[in-house]
């Protein structure tokens, strides 16, 4: 017995110094060499190891590799596609007894992957793997099924950096600061990542779970758990992804930015739209993507104070992103993503401004950018409570909208618009060297009056009523569109007033000895008249005014352009004396005077029936 037991302990002795001596036994140029020659038959490529290689059974299995670098394709622009500082591998000795593979710890220390796209669009991790050998003597080639299973349990990556070139379009991207744990029992187990990495100078944080890895790989169907966090932007997906690379994903999906401005910086496509516009933004919905296309469904998107439900598509396969969707919204602003109406910079370095009467700040020579309308297509029908632009408000309104090459058609089918009902559409090409401009409007029960305001500054017309017209115009300023108008149109008032223009009291002043009151206005049952636009001028030759106590006619224009009047209007007094009037002027000082000699003859020729006309009814 005692002999038996000696024998043992002699064993074990020697089977301690076998795990202990052994692998310094094994040269490392031995490893080194076996380790390229399989990669070199799996790739077509050369691995080099320069520096020191060791093997190690204590504490566990394992082996650590310095100085790496993998070959790239003999047509890249770097030598190397891949380059690690080290390499460290520990394996579980149970499970490796029992012919499993447990990757205990995995560490690959500052590694740099070169990924290029050549000119030819071959991609430089598609290998040109050598012809297949016959099966060695040793069973080298054995089916899947006989493999050894597989299982990470702790996968670090540590301050790695991924490059992608593409030699074709000359751009290229930078990943570094790269930090990745991956835990990974197996095919048939749940694989989580968490990662952290620098990107565009934004670090990023990645977490990342898929329930199914086998089936991924295989090409099928697995459930997934996405959450990525940088300061432009959160966003978190829960769902299901087809394949790898995904065929198709479909789940929920919440993007949250503090700034889409930032955030689309940030990817490299800056919004070329001037102000301050374009901050946070936030959409929930239900996500579906597929090559070139992601779509939301039961969307809820907001952007800056505006807030929208619907659904949405982008396709980004065509020569711009395309939008497409049908919303339903609240108020929309857009006043802070048009350009300023008066840059006072702008205005300043003109060099030859054209003069503006004092008061009148006059049209903008600034150019317009149209910079956003080509930026991307879009295909929209929205129904808004509220649209502000500039300071028109349309109300309650149903747009379909197309955006394609820089030419954007707006058709509001259902306008409300200063309390009148109406329908409108505006036309306005970009695409051309000068933009062009075209507008219709027909309208019924609107104010009038606040319309013009809110349209051109006009304010000194008030009266419910209709209005048709149809303009067209073409200028790459604000300036240059007004002078560039043309068109025609109609105006149907009731129950109104002009503001500021008494003919009344004109036509007193005009008796010997009168003065004109200054202020007041003219009201009137009805106002009616047809207008034609002509390089920025309206004239009108068929006012009819109707009132108690003046009825009018009148006719002369309007220079859109300098923002001035020259109408001539004549009061007909007690039924019968026409005194002319003469309107004049800049629209903020417009001047009203009885028109010389017109005037003088009516008031000498029927001096009597003028007088009954003056004088209050009984």
């Amino acid at each position: 017995m005692k002999k038996l037991l000696v024998a043992f302990g002699a064993l074990v002795a020697l089977l301690v110094l076998a795990v202990l001596v052994g692998p310094m036994l094994v040269p490392s140029d031995i490893v080194r060499s076996r380790i390229t020659d399989i990669v070199r038959a799996a790739t077509g490529r050369d691995l080099r190891i320069t520096g020191p290689v060791r093997l190690r059974l204590l504490p566990a299995p394992g082996v650590t590799a310095e100085a790496i670098t993998f070959a790239n394709a003999p047509w890249a622009s770097v030598p190397e596609m891949v380059k690690v500082k080290s390499f460290s591998l520990d394996l579980g000795l149970v499970a490796l007894l029992a012919g499993r593979i447990d990757v205990t710890r995995l560490v690959l220390s500052s590694p740099e992957i070169n990924l290029e796209i050549g000119k030819d669009r071959r991609a430089n991790w598609q290998f040109d793997r050598p012809a297949p050998v016959a099966a060695a003597s040793n069973g080298a080639a054995k089916s899947a099924a006989s493999r050894p299973a597989v299982s990470l349990n702790d996968v670090r990556i540590e301050a790695g950096r991924i490059t992608y070139r593409d030699l074709g379009a000359g751009t290229t991207e930078t990943v570094d600061h790269i930090a990745v744990f991956l835990a990974f029992p197996g095919l048939d187990q749940a694989i989580a990542i968490n990662g952290a990495l620098t990107w565009n100078g934004e670090p990023v944080k990645i977490v990342f779970s898929a329930a199914k890895p086998a089936a991924l790989l295989a090409g099928d169907e697995s459930a997934v758990d996405l959450k990525l966090t940088a300061a432009p932007i959160a966003m978190g997906f829960t769902g299901s992804v087809l394949g790898l690379p995904p065929r198709l994903t479909t789940g929920t999906i919440d993007i949250a930015s503090p700034s889409l401005r930032r955030l689309a910086a940030w990817l490299g496509r800056p919004l070329a739209i001037p102000g301050d516009a374009i901050g946070p933004l936030a959409i929930k919905g239900r996500l579906s993507a597929k090559a070139g296309q992601i779509s939301f469904e039961d969307a809820a998107i907001a952007l800056d104070s505006i807030a929208a439900n619907g659904s949405l598509t982008l396709t980004t396969d065509g020569p711009r992103p395309a939008l497409a969707g049908t919303l339903s919204t609240g108020p929309i602003d857009l006043n802070p993503y048009l350009p300023e109406a008066q840059p006072k910079a702008a205005a300043a370095k003109s060099a030859t401004p054209k003069p503006v009467p004092a008061g009148d700040e006059g049209w903008s020579d600034a150019k317009l950018d149209f910079a956003a309308l080509h930026a991307v297509d879009a295909r929209f029908t929205i129904r808004a409570e509220q649209i502000l632009w500039r300071k028109l408000r349309f109300d309650k309104t149903g747009l379909t909208l197309q955006l394609a090459g820089g030419k954007l058609v707006a058709d509001l089918q259902q306008l409300t618009l200063y309390e009148g009902l109406g329908k409108a559409r505006l036309a306005l090409d970009a695409a051309s060297p000068t933009p062009g401009l075209a507008v219709s409007l027909t309208l019924t029960g609107t104010r009038i009056g606040a319309l013009l305001d809110a349209a051109i500054g006009m304010d000194r017309l008030a009266g419910t009523g209709s209005l048709d017209l149809s303009l067209i115009a073409q200028g790459a300023s604000q300036r240059a569109l007004i002078a560039s108008l043309n068109g025609e149109g109609g105006i149907r008032l009731a129950d109104g007033q002009i503001t500021g223009v008494n003919l009344l009291d004109i036509a007193r002043a005009a008796l010997p000895g009168g003065a004109a009151k200054p202020g007041g206005g003219t009201a009137f049952g009805s106002l009616t008249g047809t207008f034609r636009i002509q390089s920025g001028i309206l004239r009108n030759e068929d006012l009819q005014l109707t009132s108690n106590l003046v009825p009018t006619t009148g006719a002369g224009s309007i220079d859109l352009p300098s923002r001035s009047i020259d109408y001539r209007v004549v009061p007909q007094l007690g039924g019968a004396v026409k005194i002319p009037i003469r309107i004049s002027g800049p629209w903020s000082h417009i001047s009203t005077l009885p028109d010389g000699a017109d005037s003088v003859r009516a008031i000498v020729n029927q001096p009597g029936t003028l007088l009954r006309g003056l004088l209050p009814r009984p």
